[in-house]
């Protein structure tokens, strides 16, 4: 990935122009606390378009969930039943760094193993106020009062159930300047070929106006996608006759290194895009 031209956003106000310029976390005090709060609050901040087509009106519904590997930063599910973990991360240290990939895909593994009603134990473990209708299933009834818009019940209950047993989440890792270890993301990956999950990596970017004399602190919130997964799937269909009767047999590659030699898997390889 190659480094790209920092913004400059622009103020325009009846007819005035303050151009904007970036500050660090650490000079308004953010922390990883402070960036799960902020997500929390506003998930929309997530460039979800940009990370995977189909999820959208998301609702934050707990932080620190207990995933059996840690707490999961913050939990999140869509209207249609798609989950969502984000992790924050701020690279005050470098060990950070190489740790939050794995981590957060250790994360993901041991949440694909909870059936939907332990799933919902452990988020009331740290969410008091989840609905206790028992006419409806709280997860639901939860993602539908925050989101403001109809969810169906039944088709949630199984969707979500669905993507826990096959792995299949989108995983953001948001901080506030991921550059390095781009590199080894698909390693990690291809490491866990039974999962469906995708990764993302969000940059959060602070801008204030840049003038000596101000003094207010407020700032504009600018995230970036900087990097995701792509899903890169190479199938051979093999007929074989066995007793008289053709049996088909599916086999999903991993795509070519670059010495030529060739793995297979039976889940679902991955690249960087």
């Amino acid at each position: 990935m190659t480094n790209s031209q920092p913004i400059m956003p622009l103020l325009t106000s009846q007819g005035s122009r303050v151009p904007l310029i970036k500050v660090r976390l650490d000079d308004y005090d953010y922390n990883e606390e402070t960036l799960q709060e902020l997500l929390f609050n506003y998930p929309e901040l997530l460039p979800l378009d940009e990370l995977e087509a189909g999820v959208e009106s998301l609702v934050a519904v707990a932080r620190e969930v207990e995933s059996g590997a840690g707490p999961i930063d913050l939990l999140c599910f869509d209207t249609s039943g798609n989950i969502v973990i984000v992790e924050t991360k701020l690279w005050r240290n470098p060990e950070a760094r190489r740790k939050v990939v794995a981590q957060i895909i250790d994360y993901a593994s041991h949440l694909s193993l909870l059936s939907y009603e332990n799933l919902i134990e452990r988020i009331r473990a740290v969410r008091d106020d989840l609905p206790e209708d028992k006419n409806r299933d709280p997860l639901a009834a939860l993602v539908e009062a925050e989101s403001g818009e109809p969810v169906d019940e039944a088709r949630f209950v199984d969707r979500v159930t669905s993507n826990l047993s096959k792995g299949r989440m989108l995983l953001v890792i948001v901080g506030d300047g991921i550059r390095s270890g781009l590199e080894t993301m698909s390693g990690f990956l291809q490491r866990h070929p039974q999962l469906g999950f995708t990764l993302g990596l969000v940059e959060l970017n602070l801008y204030r106006p840049d003038k000596e004399t101000f003094t207010n602190d407020d700032v504009l919130v600018v995230p970036r996608l900087i990097g995701r997964t792509r899903e890169v799937v190479r199938s051979v269909v093999e007929v074989r006759t066995i007793s008289g009767a053709a049996q088909p047999e599916i086999n999903v590659s991993i795509p070519e290194k670059h010495n030529g030699s060739r793995g297979r898997t039976t889940g679902r390889p991955t690249s960087i895009s």
